[in-house]
């Protein structure tokens, strides 16, 4: 559900980033597949890897806030894990 003023919405979830682009068709056209697969992002509720960072910078550069972990099924805490042993470790 979107959430917050129209220049800073708040996007928790796939259907929010699609609807951000426009309509399913315009969706299709900026990830360059087809509106098929642009259901199947929706039914299943992520957004597929190879578009979750064109996505996030294209919606952060028109000044939404993306809740990472429910768009992409991301858990931040562990990635910063992951950086964190990345510079422990070196």
């Amino acid at each position: 559900m979107m959430t917050g003023n129209k220049s800073k919405a708040r996007l928790t979830t796939v259907a929010d980033a699609i609807d951000a682009l426009g309509k399913r068709s315009e969706a299709a056209r900026f990830f360059r597949v087809s509106e098929a697969q642009i259901c199947n992002m929706l039914k299943s509720e992520r957004v597929s890897g190879g578009h979750q960072l064109p996505l996030l910078i294209y919606l952060h550069h028109k000044g939404y806030d993306v809740d990472i972990e429910k768009v992409f099924g991301l858990e931040v805490n562990s990635i910063l894990d992951r950086i964190e042993f990345d510079q422990v470790s070196r």
